[in-house]
C-alpha cells in the first residue's frame, strides 16, 4: 500500500492564545488550506535540520543512508519518494529547489548540499562532520 506524506497540524493553545481567538482562528484556517507541493517540500526542508530525499531501490540513496548510519548521534529524516503516492510530484517540486532531478538529495539546515557523490566527497575531505556540528546536529 502506497502512502502520501501528510502535513502535520499541531495547535498548542496557551493562556495568551485563548485571549487572541481571532488570531487563533485565522491560523487554524490557514492550516486547513491545502498547500501546493512546492510549499510542502520547502516546509519539509525548513522543518528538518537533516533531510534526505531518497528512493528505496536506488544504490546511491542506499550509500548516503549507510554513510549517516556510521555517524554516531545523527539521524536524518528520510523521505522515500518511491513509496509515496505523490512521490513523483514531490520530486518534481524538489527539482525546482535544488535544480537537480536525481536522488538522493541532502539538505542540512535548509541548505542543499548535494547528492551521494558530493556528500561522500565532503565526508572524505573531513568537511561533513563540521557542517553537522555547525547545524547543531552533533
Amino acid at each position: 500500500m502506497r502512502k502520501t506524506i501528510e502535513q502535520p497540524i499541531t495547535i498548542v493553545q496557551s493562556q495568551t492564545q485563548q485571549t487572541q481567538q481571532p488570531q487563533q482562528q485565522q491560523q487554524e484556517e490557514q492550516q486547513k488550506q491545502p498547500i501546493n507541493k512546492l510549499q510542502y517540500v520547502q516546509k519539509l526542508i525548513d522543518d528538518n535540520k537533516l533531510l534526505i530525499f531518497s528512493k528505496t531501490y536506488c544504490g546511491f540513496s542506499k550509500r548516503i543512508k549507510q554513510l549517516f548510519k556510521t555517524i554516531d548521534g545523527v539521524t536524518p529524516t528520510i523521505v522515500e519518494l518511491d513509496i509515496l503516492d505523490d512521490g513523483a510530484e514531490i520530486q518534481s517540486s524538489l527539482s525546482q529547489i535544488s535544480h537537480i532531478r536525481t536522488v538522493p538529495q541532502l539538505f542540512i539546515n535548509g541548505k542543499f548540499i548535494g547528492g551521494n557523490d558530493a556528500t561522500q566527497q565532503l565526508h572524505s575531505e573531513g568537511k561533513l562532520i563540521p557542517l553537522l556540528k555547525e547545524a547543531n546536529l552533533l
